[in-house]
């Protein structure tokens, strides 16, 4: 078990679904991929994952740190929620972080193994423009008017967000229906 004061660890932050992409299958662009050029340069606002950081503890450990500070592992609701602030389902790991043989605890397991500890940023005071799942639900899902039309539509009732669709295929829209599943 590893312990010990934490103000004598140094820390290296990572902004986990940013730093490396160990798995480019739970990789997403988001409804600005193509606007935003990312796209173009196959360069997925989600793309770094647990994989890719558990094949970097070594290099962290190398330069010297003791311990890895990363950015919220909970299912967020946002198509570049990559920092991972709009937090969204506070007790399900978002599925974008982890991969066969890489989940959550594996990246801990991984870290502990090399002697090194995680530092798991959450943030409660905040989630996103959805609230919070089981706690808040807003009635209206954004603004509705001409200029954001192609960016909302409406909620579909009975269905369970996912964050691995990204497009709804009947009205092509990306916004609060795209991502429910049957």
């Amino acid at each position: 078990m590893l312990g010990g004061d934490p103000r004598k660890d140094s820390i290296y932050f990572v902004l986990t679904a940013r730093f490396n992409d160990g798995d480019g299958g739970n990789n997403r662009g988001g409804n600005q991929h193509v606007k935003s050029g990312n796209k173009a340069n196959e360069d997925p606002m989600f793309r770094g994952d647990f994989k890719g950081l558990v094949d970097k503890l070594d290099y962290i450990k190398a330069l010297g740190f003791s311990a890895v500070w990363i950015t919220p592992v909970v299912l967020n609701r946002s198509d570049y929620d990559y920092h991972g602030y709009h937090g969204w389902d506070f007790y399900e790991v978002d599925p974008r972080l982890e991969s066969n043989g890489a989940s959550y605890q594996d990246l801990i397991d991984s870290a502990h193994a090399k002697g090194l500890k995680i530092y798991q940023d959450v943030v409660f005071n905040h989630t996103s423009r959805w609230g919070a799942n089981g706690l808040f639900t807003p009635t209206v899902y954004g603004v509705r008017d001409s200029q954001w039309s192609w960016y909302y539509s409406e909620k579909v009732a009975g269905k369970k967000y996912s964050p691995m669709e990204e497009r709804n295929p009947a009205s092509g829209k990306v916004g609060t229906d795209t991502a429910y599943l049957k």
